[in-house]
């Protein structure tokens, strides 16, 4: 009801963003005790996941909100754990990380064939793909890292450097197809990388800290006042049929060309 009038009516973005993530929690958890009550206990997280998944498909066609077609794709995830889970106990607690990075990359795929649906970005698609490319994100960054064998209370200097290699490469991946939120996991792992090579280098931890702090605001301020230029010279680096796909490059007006 509340999403008829903020969502559907009023077209307002927060409200329907919370309204959204609400609903949809909700409807999974009132699946997974249902299920319970029913005597599906064996059940229970596949029906209340796919329960949400439902939810949140019926909010994006019902309202339009760009952030329930996420919600539904990650209610179609959880249905793929917890099939998983009954079919195989014991699997993805053991190997979780290969699991969820292949499932991290299917969801980075979904987003981008909303992007390549929406090149100039002038429709709600694009919205769509923003969304899915922020739960993608730490889907694919965490496992990862975890699959290197990294952790971050135990990383060395060569962990470090590996770090920040794939913290290049994501950022290739970003500019390419023209998305800041695949960055935000990897920011973590930048700030305890170079906190670790900072600290290596031997400066003291009073220095240190704030030097940290210091080189990966000025990593993120290169990166988001040069965004364009940037682009232009990854996509430069892009094979043609790649370029075809992607969001496509804004001219120095502020319109894409």
């Amino acid at each position: 009801g509340l999403s008829e009038l903020f969502s559907r009516r009023w077209r307002m973005a927060f409200p329907s963003i919370a309204l959204t993530g609400l609903l949809v929690s909700a409807a999974g958890v009132a699946g997974l005790f249902a299920a319970r009550v029913v005597g599906a206990k064996s059940f229970a997280e596949i029906i209340g996941a796919a329960v949400a998944f439902a939810v949140g498909y019926v909010h994006w066609w019902r309202f339009g909100v760009p952030i329930s077609v996420a919600a539904a794709t990650a209610g179609a995830g959880i249905t793929v754990l917890a099939l998983l889970h009954t079919v195989a106990p014991g699997v993805f607690e053991a190997h979780h990380d290969a699991v969820l990075l292949p499932l991290g990359l299917v969801v980075f795929t979904l987003a981008m064939r909303w992007d390549a649906s929406d090149r100039e970005r002038r429709t709600r698609r694009t919205d769509v793909a923003f969304w899915l490319h922020l739960l993608a994100s730490p889907l694919i960054v965490h496992p990862a890292i975890s699959l290197a064998g990294i952790r971050l209370d135990a990383i060395g200097v060569g962990e470090a450097a590996f770090v920040l290699a794939l913290f290049v490469v994501i950022a290739f991946v970003a500019l390419v197809v023209d998305r800041r939120a695949l960055l935000v996991s990897a920011l973590i792992y930048l700030g305890v990388s170079i906190g670790v090579l900072i600290d290596r280098s031997g400066w003291t931890p009073s220095i240190g800290a704030p030097l940290t702090v210091g080189v990966v605001g000025a990593v993120i301020l290169v990166i988001a006042v040069g965004w364009r230029p940037l682009r232009a010279a990854a996509l430069r680096l892009t094979p043609a049929f790649v370029r075809a796909v992607v969001p496509l490059p804004a001219s120095p007006q502020g319109s894409r060309s």
